[in-house]
Order: C-alpha cells, then structure tokens, then sequence
C-alpha cells in the first residue's frame, strides 16, 4: 500500500462520522416533523422546520468536530 491509500483509509471512520451527523438528525427531525404536521394539520410547516434544525445541528456538530481535530497545542 502506499502512503496515500493510508492516509484515505484513516479519513474513512471521519467521513462515516460526518455522515452520520448528517443523516442521523435529518431523519430524526423529518419524522418528527412529519408527526406534529399530521397531528396539527400544518403540512409541510414543521417538516421544513426539522429540516432546518437538522442542518444547523449538523453544520454545528461537524463544526465542533473540525475544531477537535484542527486544534494547536
């Protein structure tokens, strides 16, 4: 193997990691935006709020996760 190929295989549990904190939140916000927009009858209204919430959750999470990982000692 040469340097390259592991240096991409040490991201790969990064870049799992970073889609998990996308994937994980906009699915849990859809459904339960989906559930209160069935209850209340306000369809789509709180499907694009949990959208909205999941994105800034998640840009927020990679965020502190990019900053882990860049810090100086």
């Amino acid at each position: 193997m040469s340097g390259n190929n592991k240096e991409n295989l040490a991201l790969t549990p990064i870049f799992i990691e970073i889609g998990w904190r996308i994937s994980l939140p906009l699915a849990l916000m859809v459904i339960a935006g989906n559930w209160i927009d069935t209850k209340l009858q306000t369809k789509p209204t709180f499907i694009f709020v949990g959208i909205f919430l999941s994105l800034f959750m998640s840009s927020y999470s990679i965020y502190r996760m990019i900053k882990k990982f860049t810090k100086e000692d």
